[in-house]
C-alpha cells in the first residue's frame, strides 16, 4: 500500500487540476521546470521480489484561469430617478459605482505576466440596445464607457440580448453574462401576430411596445405590452444562455418593479439562485459582489 501510495502522490503531482470560477486559481503542475525532481529506491525482499518506490519533490505552481464578462446595463429613462430622498444619487450613478467596483475588482487579476486574464465587454439599452464597449482588457476603457451611458427612454430586453449575444472574445474562456435591469421590459424589436396598433413606437423609433410599465397607449393596457415584450426576451435569453453555459447567466432586478426578471431567469434555463434582488444601492453592490 505505500508503495502505490507514492506512486499515485506522484503521478498525481504531474497533473493539472481544473477549476474555473471568476480569476480563480489552481494547480497548473508539479514543478515549474519541467520534470521534478525524484528519486528512485528499489527494494530486495528477500523472496525473489522487488519493491520499486519512487520519492518526487516539486513546487507546485499556480496558474490563473482567464474569464470573459458581458455587464448588460439598463440604462433607460427610469435610471434617472433617485435612490432615496432629496440630494441622494440616481440610479444610473449608484449603477455606474457597482458596475465599476466590480470591473476594478476583476481587472486587477491583469498582471504584466498575464496581462490578458479578464476581458470585459458592456451592452448599454433603452429604447434599444447597442455594444457600448467592446472586448477589452483595460479597466479605464471599460469604465469610461460606463460611465458614458445617460439615462432615456423605456427598456428593451430583446434588443440588449440579441446584442450580447453577438459579442465576440476572439477565444474559448468561458464568458459570464451580468443583467441588470430596474424595470420590465416596454419595447421589443419583434412585432409579432399583434393588433396592428401597436406598431406605433416602430414607425418613430423601429421598436414595438408603449415604452412605459405604468400607463397604457392607444388602448393596449401595460401588462399586454410588457408580456408581449417579454415573450419575445425570452427565447433571446435562453439562446445566449445556452452559448455561455446557464450556469453562467445572471441577473439583477434593482430599485424598480422588476418582477419578470426572476422569471426571465429560470426561463432562460439558468439556476433559480442567479437571481438577485437589489432594492436599494447596498443590495446592488452586494449581488455584484456575489
Amino acid at each position: 500500500m505505500k508503495q502505490r501510495n507514492k506512486i499515485i502522490v506522484w503521478a498525481l503531482s504531474l497533473l493539472a487540476a481544473v477549476a474555473v470560477v471568476f480569476g480563480g486559481f489552481t494547480v497548473a503542475r508539479a514543478a515549474a521546470g519541467g520534470t521534478p525532481a525524484h528519486t528512485k529506491n528499489l527494494k530486495d525482499n528477500e523472496d525473489g521480489t522487488y519493491t520499486l518506490s519512487l520519492d518526487v519533490v516539486g513546487e507546485s505552481e499556480r496558474k490563473p484561469n482567464p474569464v470573459n464578462v458581458i455587464v448588460i446595463l439598463d440604462n433607460s429613462g427610469s435610471m434617472d430617478s433617485r435612490t432615496g430622498g432629496y440630494g441622494s444619487q440616481t440610479r444610473m450613478a449608484a449603477a455606474q459605482n457597482a458596475v465599476n467596483n466590480l470591473a476594478r475588482s476583476l481587472y486587477a487579476y491583469n498582471t504584466t505576466e498575464f496581462p490578458s486574464l479578464v476581458q470585459m465587454a458592456l451592452v448599454g439599452f433603452s429604447t434599444t440596445g447597442s455594444v457600448t464597449q467592446s472586448p477589452t482588457t483595460s479597466y479605464s476603457t471599460f469604465s469610461g464607457a460606463v460611465n458614458g451611458l445617460d439615462a432615456d427612454g423605456g427598456t428593451n430586453w430583446e434588443d440588449a440580448l440579441q446584442d450580447a449575444a453577438g459579442i465576440n472574445f476572439g477565444d474559448d474562456d468561458p464568458t459570464y453574462v451580468i443583467f441588470v435591469s430596474d424595470g420590465n421590459p416596454t419595447f421589443r424589436n419583434t412585432r409579432g401576430n399583434y393588433n396592428p396598433m401597436d406598431n406605433y413606437y416602430y414607425n418613430t423609433y423601429g421598436v414595438y411596445g408603449n415604452g412605459s410599465d405604468s400607463q397604457a397607449h392607444q388602448g393596449i393596457p401595460v401588462a399586454t405590452t410588457i408580456t408581449r415584450c417579454y415573450d419575445h426576451a425570452v427565447d433571446d435569453a435562453r439562446t445566449l444562455a445556452t452559448a455561455i453555459g446557464a450556469d453562467h447567466f445572471y441577473t439583477i432586478g434593482a430599485y424598480g418593479n422588476v418582477d419578470r426578471m426572476q422569471s426571465l431567469t429560470t426561463d432562460a434555463g439558468a439556476p433559480a439562485g442567479n437571481y438577485f434582488s437589489a432594492a436599494n444601492t447596498t443590495d446592488l453592490q452586494n449581488a455584484l459582489a456575489a
